[in-house]
Parts: C-alpha cells; structure tokens; sequence
C-alpha cells in the first residue's frame, strides 16, 4: 500500500515534458492506404516523465526510443507516463486512431507545430486555418500548420490491373477526383502566397549562413557550441530544415553531420 501511494505521489509531481517554444514539432503522415503515422521528439529525464499526446493513438503501436532502446511507456487518457533511467532526447512514434464514416476519415490533433505528409493516393477533404508553409515533392504533398485542427480527408479510388475498359461513369470519376485534387494544391499555394508566410524564422536563416560560412558540412555538436543553441531548440530547427529540404542530416556513428543541400 505505501509502495502504491508513493508511486501515485511522484506521479503527480514529475513534469518532465517541456519545451523552449510554445508548441512542439510534430510529424504526421497519411500513406497511400490511408494509415496516420505519428512522430515527435520529446526531453526524458531520469525517473517518471508524463507526456501528452497530440493525436489519439492506437495504444498497441506506441513506440518510445532513447539512445538506442526502447522503453515501456504507461498509456492512459491521451497521456503517456515513462520510466527512464537516463535523461535524454527520445523518439515518440505510433499509429493515430482515426475516425471514419461513409469513406470519410479524420482525427483531431492538439496544440503543436505540424509537419504533415499526405503521400499520393490521398486526398484532403479540409485544409489547416493557420498554413504555414505548404508544396508538392515527388507526389507528396507537404503542409506546415499550427494546430489545433481537425484534418478530414479520402483515398483516390484503386485503379484494376486487369479490367475491361472503363466505362464512362468511371472516366468521369477519375477526371473528378483529378479536378479537386489540383484545385486543393492550388488553394493551398494561393493561401500561403497570400500570407506571404516564408517558413523560416531567424534562427532557422541563421543555421543556413552559419552553414555556408563552413563549406555547407559540419558537425551539429559545432552549430549547438558556436550559435550558442539549446540541444532540443537546435533539434527542431534542424528537422524542420531537413522538411524543407534545405539540408540533409548524415549519422557517423553517435554524431550527426548537418549537410546543406546544393
């Protein structure tokens, strides 16, 4: 009895999930069968950390990593509690429940910085308020919002490798689907243009000058010592980066190399 109750006081007094920004950086991917994958990095210290979540997950999925191992987190109510025996920057991943009805999904997801995928094949059925950043690379369309937002949307229907011809209805399906999909990019390209939102803050040029002045190839240990940058802060920068495509992160064994892309 006193084990339990000590345990359920330090689990009502650890708070180990902060940031130096006001929202977290949060990766969402829709893949072509219409599966919502959820990645985000998160500081542990040592002993119990609580984490809240900013998607409903599929429990059975959740995946926590730190420096290598993986950890057996406690998930109830939108929130997770994780034991650790080391402090570090670990790895959140899962599967998002996902609400679907009548060839509609859609999912909630809480206050955070969004980086969200949707791969070919899926078709978003309502756009983000606050669009940050927003193109097309190889297929993929590729959104930058804050949350709160609910995020809608369908999948293409399934082409048939061997069928007869299609008959008309089908080609008009097709010619359809293929109208509102590039109208949705065009609006989503008119509404950042409009903006005139670049995506970059200060400290995010302030990487890329830092890189040219070094040849485009350092260390990211050298970016953190001479820029003066907080580990997690210069984390986020450099994934958001790397979305953008600006740079390309190579790992050497324990060490990250921060490359520019030409």
């Amino acid at each position: 009895m006193a084990i339990a109750l000590m345990i359920f006081i330090s689990l009502d007094i650890t708070c180990i999930y902060s940031y130096n920004d006001a929202k977290p950086a949060v990766s969402i991917e829709i893949d072509s069968k219409g599966v919502v994958k959820v990645n985000f990095n998160v500081t542990l210290s040592t002993g119990l950390n609580r984490v809240s979540l900013p998607v409903e997950p599929v429990p059975e999925t959740i995946l926590v990593r730190l420096d290598g191992s993986t950890l057996t987190p406690i998930y109830s109510n939108m929130t997770l509690v994780i034991p650790s025996e080391s402090s570090g920057l670990a790895s959140i991943s899962y599967v998002a429940n996902v609400s679907i009805v009548g060839g509609r999904a859609s999912f909630k997801i809480g206050s955070a910085r969004v980086y969200l995928k949707a791969l070919k094949g899926v078709i978003l059925l309502t756009l983000p308020e606050n669009i940050i950043e927003a193109h097309v690379s190889d297929d993929t369309l590729i959104i930058v919002f804050d949350a709160p937002e609910e995020i809608s949307y369908t999948l293409a229907k399934s082409k048939v490798t061997v069928a007869p011809a299609p008959a008309p209805t089908e080609y008009l399906y097709w010619i359809i689907g293929g109208v509102i999909a590039v109208v949705a990019i065009a609006i989503i390209v008119y509404l950042v243009r409009r903006r005139g939102v670049r995506g970059l803050d200060s400290l995010d040029r302030e990487i890329l000058e830092y890189l040219r002045r070094r040849g485009g190839r350092v260390l990211q240990t050298e970016i953190m010592n001479d820029l003066k940058i907080p580990k997690t802060t210069l984390w986020r920068h450099i994934k958001r980066l790397e979305e953008y495509s600006y740079i390309e992160v190579e790992k050497v064994g324990r060490v990250n190399i921060i490359k520019l892309k030409e």
